[in-house]
């Protein structure tokens, strides 16, 4: 599936726009009442159970197994961390998010950029959007053929895909 495309070691800064709470989680379990005395108990549980607080904890749950929802290059059985390479490539996918789930927000989200380094083996997608339109589908139409690509690069121990973001 992968024959033929472009394979080759790359290192680039990766971007990601997370929403983090605008305070730490001992702030945010005082304000929810927690005593000084059951802090360390709390915190403990919270973090063990996956809360996301920190840029940390946003690479770290896109890995965790019970954080796992299909999308266009992951199933339900592995994550993927999704970045870009440019800034306004992360904003327009916050955008996209945020139209579907705003009437569900209750409170004031904040947001955080996230930079890391990718360094590893990957597989160039952009230009092949003519041959596969699934590529840059703009509903769930095309994940499973790009979750079929992720298959095959799993398993060829690919470490990711530069793509053009649908958005």
């Amino acid at each position: 599936m992968l024959d033929g495309l472009n394979k080759a070691s790359k290192t680039d800064t990766i971007a990601r726009l997370a929403s983090l709470p605008n305070e730490s989680l001992e702030a945010i379990l005082f304000d929810m009442g927690v005593g000084i005395e059951d802090l360390d108990e709390v915190r403990d549980a919270a973090v063990k159970n996956s809360v996301v607080v920190t840029p940390e904890d946003v690479v770290r749950s896109s890995f965790q197994r019970d954080r796992f929802w299909p999308g266009r290059f992951n199933r339900e059985t592995y994550g993927v961390y999704y970045s870009a390479l440019e800034a306004h490539t992360c904003i327009e996918e916050i955008r996209h998010h945020r139209k579907r789930s705003i009437n569900a927000q209750s409170s004031a989200q904040y947001y955080r950029w996230i930079l890391a380094q990718f360094d590893g083996l990957a597989v160039d997608l952009r230009g092949q959007e003519e041959a596969h339109p699934e590529l840059i589908s703009n509903d769930a139409s095309g994940y499973p053929y790009c979750q079929g690509l992720a298959d095959a690069a799993r398993n060829d121990r690919i470490d990711g895909f530069y793509t053009l973001s649908e958005r």
